[in-house]
């Protein structure tokens, strides 16, 4: 639905229609939050692919906002009030998520690609967002050392999983990880019931936010 708003496109969106209730809500405050200005170029659902000898990366960017001085990373976050909950502890894991590092790493590799000029580390910014309630729940802003010190984290990442002795892996070590893990098939032979924990809501507590990073 973002996707369409930002191509100005009708949503489709059934304004009387009682399922669409909790939708219609979170449409209004996207464009409350981003109204649509003409001197601003927005490119939603954007890709971006780079390799290099050492990295083959592709980032699928919710919202790309471009403006004459800057580009902003703009990803939506849908957990509402748990998440804000959790402000201080959740904006720090998402400030080096690896999601964070793979995005802004791409974007400022490919800049070329997205806007004429080569943007400075500066103009580039990355926010989470979540319309429930409506805020920016983390923002992070780009630099010459971070981009330095993401490219080695990501090298050293790529060439972690490709030298892991996967005959060894002990899935025992990482089994309380499993209920919320989209690979739990190939593992357990049991599909991951995702509408269910969100409906109940106490999957946020249940991940451990200290170990998070380690066990990507």
């Amino acid at each position: 639905l973002a996707h369409r708003y930002f191509m100005g496109i009708r949503t489709g969106l059934d304004e009387a229609a009682e399922e669409s209730d909790g939708l219609n809500t979170w449409m209004d405050r996207l464009k409350s939050s981003f109204p649509i200005r003409k001197d601003i170029v927005y490119l939603p659902e954007y890709k971006l692919r780079m390799v290099t000898p050492k990295l083959k990366l592709e980032a699928n960017f919710d919202l790309l906002i471009v403006n004459r001085d800057s580009i902003e990373i703009w990803d939506w976050k849908t957990h509402g009030e748990r998440q804000g909950g959790r402000k201080g502890l959740l904006d720090k894991k998402l400030s080096g998520s690896l999601q964070t590092m793979v995005y802004m790493y791409v974007l400022k590799s490919l800049a070329g690609l997205v806007t004429e000029r080569e943007p400075d580390f500066e103009s580039i910014s990355m926010h989470y967002w979540q319309p429930d309630p409506p805020k920016v729940i983390s923002e992070i802003r780009y630099g010459s050392e971070m981009h330095e010190r993401f490219g080695k984290i990501l090298e050293q990442k790529v060439k972690t999983i490709l030298e892991y002795d996967y005959d060894g892996f002990d899935k025992d070590l990482y089994s309380k990880h499993c209920r919320l893990c989209e690979f739990n098939w190939f593992c357990n032979n049991e599909r991951v019931d995702f509408k269910a924990i969100e409906e109940d809501g106490s999957f946020m507590d249940e991940i451990d936010w200290d170990d998070v990073e380690e066990r990507l």
